[in-house]
């Protein structure tokens, strides 16, 4: 990109959130499948030429006036718009909240070298460098402004300082070029460059965070542990490092170690972004287990945070624990429905059935065609003995998904069971005809024939389901046993 500024300024903001992208249709392989107002202005490309996002970002400035973050956010937008003693206010502001925000004084050195201050924009810089602060949602360095130092040092007759920094440029455009080959599945190659990087230097936060990926990549997980370990002793602020290494551990199936990692993430209060908590290079989305897609630049926050220590406490079968972790999913995103789900499921086991209705009813409101909701919900209604409301659920779930071979054969159970034979028996003829190789229709379509005298037909299913499932040969031929007792006793009953 080219300064529409001053020759000197090599682009006029390398932001994370212009090099972001948030698809517009919100789909299941994002972190949050409802982005908040904060995550829609960070991650909209070219944010500063979109009215449609200057007015998101003006929106969430007046219900976060002091926020230093969207202060940096104003200062850039007012920089693109040549406004720069705006700018400078924004960014003074900024730096007077959070005095250690790295952003802000690459901000403020961009405002100086539009003013032509070389060395005011070069102190400012200084400070920013000094932070060795990488940004929690664009975690590598910004190569425009370290591209400025370089030539601002040159300008000023510091050689080290330019020699120091065209160094610093160089490693961050081979952490660049590591990545393109990371995303184009080129990982051993990835490998070779960030190996080199962290020989020379392996103080390098960013390159042992993208070779955690890497290995993550290649389900080394251990391997990638020991580098979110070093990102996390280097940089330990950055969030994305604990997000990642959960991740690591949790596919290591080590649940405690994932949790323990998940925690930590959300115990950091870093100072830009405070609410969220990685976009970079998402292992787990956290609401399902799609690793490292194409394009790895998600959002995940606080309350994707919450909900994968749900997960992990689930399946510790930590219920109680894992109902709170939901619960402030919910408390910081209502919109979550997946969280509405999954509370509700371990209310259920810890028997607070009323709860998990609510939960359910909620998730369903938010989502009317949320198909696991639905047929969780219709269950419970089916524990409850409220069989009406069952069957309705059992009949949406089927509308909106007719190859449900689940859904069909809970309908049919319990239309056997408040004796709606016809209904059943449609149910069950429809799962055969979806899966003539399953044993169970066959089997449930032989009871109802038995329960509708129809004693030929009901053998003939159990002796086909046998051929198909021998394993149950014992079941089956007591089943047959009683059928044709059955059919004994009608044939006598008939005399």
């Amino acid at each position: 990109m080219t300064s529409p500024y001053h020759k000197f300024l090599a682009v006029p903001l390398s932001l994370s959130l212009a090099l972001a992208t948030l698809v517009a249709a919100v789909g299941p392989s994002l972190a949050s499948e409802t982005p908040t107002l904060l995550e829609k202005v960070l991650a909209e490309p070219d944010f500063a030429h979109r009215p449609s996002q200057v007015s998101l970002a003006e929106r969430y400035m007046k219900q976060h006036p002091r926020n230093p973050d969207m202060l940096g956010i104003k200062g850039r937008y007012l920089l693109s718009q040549g406004k720069i003693p705006q700018s400078i206010a924004a960014f003074k502001e900024c730096l007077a909240l959070a005095p250690t925000n790295a952003r802000a004084y690459e901000g403020l050195s961009f405002c100086l070298i539009e003013m032509r201050d070389y060395k005011g924009a070069f102190d400012a810089g200084l400070k920013a460098f000094g932070l060795k602060q990488l940004d929690p949602i664009y975690v590598m360095p910004d190569s425009g402004f370290l591209t400025n130092m370089c030539k601002l040092a040159s300008k000023l007759g510091r050689q080290a300082d330019a020699a120091r920094f065209t160094k610093e440029l160089k490693y961050c455009q081979d952490a660049a070029h590591a990545r393109i080959l990371r995303e184009q599945g080129v990982l051993d190659q990835s490998l070779v460059l960030l190996d080199k990087m962290l020989k020379e230097n392996p103080s390098l936060a960013y390159a042992h965070l993208l070779r955690g990926v890497v290995y993550n990549n290649k389900s080394e997980h251990q391997k990638a542990i020991k580098d979110f370990d070093a990102v996390i002793a280097l940089q330990p602020t950055l969030t994305t490092s604990y997000y990642l290494r959960g991740d690591s551990y949790f596919e290591l199936n080590n649940k405690v170690k994932a949790l323990e990692s998940w925690k930590q993430a959300l115990a950091v209060h870093p100072v830009p972004y405070p609410g969220l908590i990685a976009l970079q290079y998402t292992a787990m989305t956290g609401r399902n287990r799609e690793h490292f897609e194409p394009n790895d630049m998600q959002v995940i926050n606080a309350a994707d945070i919450h909900y994968l220590c749900g997960v992990a406490e689930t399946d510790l079968r930590r219920y109680a624990d894992a109902a709170k972790d939901f619960g402030q999913c919910i408390a910081i995103d209502g919109t979550e429905y997946k969280a509405y789900f999954s509370r509700a499921v371990v209310n259920e086991r810890l028997n607070r059935e009323d709860l998990a209705l609510v939960d359910l009813n909620h998730a369903i409101k938010l989502n009317n065609k949320y198909i696991e909701a639905l047929f969780e919900r219709a269950k419970l209604y089916e524990k409850r003995h409220e069989n009406a409301l069952a069957m309705a659920d059992y009949s949406t779930v089927i509308n909106f998904n007719p190859g449900d071979l689940g859904a069909l054969i809970q309908r049919a159970e319990l239309a056997v069971r408040i004796k709606n034979f016809d209904q059943a028996l449609a149910d069950y003829n429809q799962a055969i005809r979806l899966s003539p190789t399953e044993d169970d229709p066959l089997m449930g379509r032989a009871k109802v024939y038995t329960l509708t005298g129809r004693y030929d037909q009901a053998l003939a299913d159990y002796k086909k389901a046998m051929r198909l499932n021998p394993q149950d040969k014992g079941v089956v031929l007591d089943a047959i046993a009683r059928v044709e007792k059955l059919k004994k006793n009608a044939a006598l009953s008939a005399r």
